[in-house]
């Protein structure tokens, strides 16, 4: 979709440690103001974006648009046109989105995919770097997005602090222990029928159009963001 142009992107691809796969990588989005709006950007927030399953990086954008036309207040120091946001990161789950093509060949020799642990993995990574250089990071995760947040938070090492100052919780995939002892197998079947349905899903067309079209005559997509 377009961004505005006060927004500026790029794509980067990157390999990390404690990845179960050797060779696998993940595919990241930058977002941030062009340099003409960018202002004291040092005082702005860092967002991590996550998806849910079967979703990709850019089902963030409609957000990320609004979120950039939000401005400190009046009686900020560091004046009233300064973006709230420094910059914002949205990540593709290793076999989703443009991580799928860049592992196309990792993941068909290592079938049947990955597990969240990966994604998990690559956030650490990223945080933790992004953190030591002084970024404010605030994680938002939407559904299975927000377990890989969580857990990013999960073994850090010693020395090193909590790198984010905030997570957002969107539609979170999360479970009490109770409620899993109690109700644990039928969650697990409700996901194994919606990860087979996933992955059912048509996946390929002729052209944009024919995408679009297909798209915005089914639920849930139909409802999205025109753009």
């Amino acid at each position: 979709m377009p961004i505005s142009p006060s927004i500026e992107t790029c794509t980067v691809a990157f390999s990390y440690p404690g990845s179960s796969i050797p060779g696998l990588k993940v595919v990241a989005k930058r977002y941030r103001p062009t340099i003409d709006v960018l202002g004291a950007v040092d005082t702005g927030l860092t967002l991590i974006l996550t998806h849910c399953v079967g979703s990709h990086k850019e089902s963030w954008e409609p957000v990320i648009d609004v979120l950039f036309n939000l401005r400190v207040a009046k009686d900020s120091p560091a004046g009233e046109h300064v973006s709230v946001i420094r910059e914002v990161w949205s990540f593709d789950w290793q076999q989703h989105g443009e991580s799928a093509t860049v592992n196309r060949n990792v993941l068909s020799a290592n079938p049947p995919g990955v597990s969240i642990l990966e994604l998990e993995a690559a956030l650490r990574h990223f945080v933790t770097a992004k953190s030591k250089d002084g970024h404010r990071i605030v994680g938002i995760g939407h559904s299975a997005g927000a377990t890989a947040i969580l857990r990013s938070t999960m073994c850090l090492p010693a020395d090193v602090p909590m790198p984010y100052v905030a997570i957002i919780f969107v539609e979170d995939s999360l479970s009490s222990m109770e409620v899993w002892k109690k109700r644990g197998n039928d969650i697990r079947r409700n996901l194994d029928a919606m990860m087979s349905a996933i992955a059912k899903r048509r996946d390929t067309w002729a052209n944009r159009q024919e995408a679009y079209d297909y798209f915005s005559s089914r639920a849930p997509w139909k409802t999205w963001d025109k753009r």
